[in-house]
């Protein structure tokens, strides 16, 4: 969705029409012996970031937020390629980034890490909704509306029967299959893509469901740090719709069973 709000302030209009995830887990990441605990040790020590990467333009608002003094951090650039090279070689303190792409890799191979998330410090941004265009969703509602039902009783499935949901896809990407590291990998990656499927608005309005103060907030991030002052402000009646959401939901038992 941010991204979405970004392109629809840039004139490429988009909606989002069924939430999946309520946090793209951006944030900080360190081996877990660094010492480094909260944002505010970071002063002083090396964070090497993708200044292409989604989170790079917001490390001076999780600054902000968590009172860290961004100027007393040593910052450098990589290549995302590179980017957990260099921190488990130790030529950086912390990294920027995904944390859904620093942390099931080098969990893998028994590197311990720490992470301070965005969400955190009250930065909130969701992590995946089903989008189309405005024109989409007014010429063919219907075919919408089952794809967002398709695609959260699908996220139900995995949220509910996550070993079956992981045989699943291993048999559907079969390179996976045949290395238990990286079917593992999967395994972690799943696990933190559902922390974040589960959610107390989720739980209370049905899956799919957009806070609209969440959508609000986000936009304000989007307006405030990722576009030039002169561009004007999406409509965020325009933004997202919940008009599909709650058709697929998980009992309370099932909620508690995916926790």
């Amino acid at each position: 969705p941010p991204s979405a709000i970004l392109q629809t302030a840039k004139g490429l209009p988009l909606v989002a029409i069924g939430n999946c995830n309520y946090d793209a887990v951006m944030g900080v990441s360190t081996l877990a012996d660094s010492g480094i605990k909260v944002p505010k040790d970071l002063e002083g020590r090396t964070l090497a970031s993708t200044i292409s990467s989604q989170e790079y333009p917001l490390l001076p608002l999780f600054a902000k937020n968590s009172g860290l003094d961004l100027s007393k951090v040593k910052r450098t650039s990589v290549d995302a390629q590179l980017r957990q090279k260099v921190l488990i070689q130790k030529q950086v303190d912390a990294i920027s980034g995904s944390i859904n792409s620093i942390v099931p890799s080098l969990a893998v191979q028994g590197i311990k890490t720490h992470s301070m998330l965005y969400k955190q410090y009250g930065i909130v941004l969701y992590g995946g909704s089903v989008m189309t265009t405005p024109k989409m969703l007014a010429s063919e509602p219907d075919l919408c509306g089952d794809i967002v039902q398709g695609a959260l009783e699908g996220l139900a499935f995995t949220l509910t029967r996550p070993d079956e949901a992981l045989q699943a896809f291993a048999a559907e990407v079969r390179e996976v299959a045949m290395a238990p590291t990286a079917l593992e990998q999967v395994r972690i990656s799943m696990g933190m893509f559902a922390l974040n499927a589960i959610d107390a608005d989720a739980e209370q309005h049905g899956m799919g469901w957009h806070n609209p103060k969440a959508m609000s907030s986000m936009t304000d991030i989007v307006m405030n740090y990722l576009v030039e002052p002169t561009v004007k402000r999406p409509n965020l009646d325009a933004l997202y719709t919940n008009r599909f959401a709650g058709k697929v939901n998980l009992t309370a038992a099932q909620w508690q069973a995916s926790k």
